[in-house]
């Protein structure tokens, strides 16, 4: 008898002690589904991207105790950023750039001169710039020396559209940055003017602008003038001299007429690139300089009907040109130069002298 109780209270006991381990492993795992949940509900703010998995079916991921469910959070939180931090990728207006200055070059509109205006920060490393320029998604790029804040894009396409930008680039890390940008279209295509190659075809005569003007420091009589040609180089210095027939005043910021192939010739020290071109009485009394018409491009190319347009590189053959048909320039009482008869032609109209007489 006291056998068959022995056995029995051992049973007993068996029972108790299997049920107690049952509630442990079950309180266990229930913490750690719980912990689970926590751990993958996770709210990402700094990219935008929202990862929710509460009440997802969650109580079906088998993390059997404590330990793995504390490694779960772990490894979810150290890919993530800041929960708190803003947002850093969201969408932004695009930034405001101011429109790059544009001048036509030609009157067929396919030589153009940008100019800009840009103020690095006094930190900003050492730098150049370039144009970027393309035509139907076609790319073209203008690498500029130095830190010029105006260049000449020649050779453009007739009849066509272009997206022109200008970029910094700082020459420490080659950083980048669009400082201006603009939409242009260019004009249409024109006909080079037709006819003989003559002595006169070999002449650059363009149109020009005198932007300063000083006497020259060796000579009473001559002229220093800078005369914006629309060239990619800045002005041009020419030496003339007016000094006897024309103040500064009356010569600084007029439209002129330059020959500008002739080869640079040193007077007293300082080279000219090219010449005046100007109007003089019979005496010589009385000389005043070529005017182009209102609203010509600066740097356009003059020319004469019957003759081809083939200007000489600048030098000596240019000069020898000019020498044979200088006596032939001239203009009569309806005060518009011309070669035999024929205007130094513009596309706003012939080039006038403002009084009759020859050209030189």
């Amino acid at each position: 008898m006291k056998r068959i109780v022995l056995m029995y209270a051992l049973v007993m006991l068996l029972r108790s002690a299997s049920a107690f381990t049952t509630r442990i492993l079950v309180s266990g795992t229930q913490k750690s589904r719980r912990t689970a949940r926590k751990a993958l509900s996770v709210t990402r703010h700094g990219s935008g991207l929202t990862r929710k998995r509460r009440h997802q079916g969650i109580d079906r991921v088998p993390f059997l105790n404590q330990g793995l469910a504390q490694a779960a959070h772990t490894r979810l939180f150290s890919t993530t950023e800041d929960t708190t931090a803003p947002s850093t990728t969201s969408a932004s207006t695009e930034e405001e750039l101011p429109q790059l200055l544009l001048h036509w070059s030609d009157s067929a509109k396919t030589s153009l001169r940008v100019s800009w205006t840009d103020t690095p920060s006094p930190t900003t490393p050492s730098h150049a710039y370039r144009i970027d320029y393309s035509r139907d998604g076609v790319p073209n790029r203008l690498t500029l020396g130095g830190t010029s804040r105006e260049a000449m894009i020649r050779g453009l396409h007739a009849g066509s559209q272009y997206d022109v930008a200008v970029v910094r680039v700082e020459r420490e890390g080659l950083a980048e940055k669009v400082v201006g940008r603009a939409r242009l279209e260019t004009g249409k295509v024109v006909e080079a003017p037709k006819g003989e190659l003559t002595e006169l075809s070999r002449l650059e005569i363009r149109t020009g602008k005198i932007l300063e003007i000083s006497l020259h420091p060796e000579a009473d009589g001559l002229y220093v003038e800078k005369i914006d040609l629309g060239e990619a180089d800045g002005p041009r210095t020419i030496v003339s001299g007016l000094v006897k027939y024309q103040t500064e005043e009356e010569l600084l910021g007029r439209e002129v007429v330059v020959l500008a192939n002739l080869k640079p010739r040193a007077l007293k020290g300082i080279t000219s690139h090219g010449m005046l071109l100007c109007a003089s009485n019979e005496d010589h009394t009385v000389v005043k300089p070529l005017s182009p018409p209102p609203g010509v491009a600066l740097g356009e190319l003059i020319t004469f009907e019957g003759h081809m347009a083939a200007p000489e590189p600048p030098g000596n053959r240019a000069g020898k040109a000019f020498d044979r048909v200088a006596e032939e320039l001239g203009a009569g009482e309806d005060m518009i130069a011309t070669y035999k008869g024929i205007p130094f032609m513009t596309s706003k109209g012939p080039v006038t002298t403002g009084m009759a007489g020859s050209i030189s």
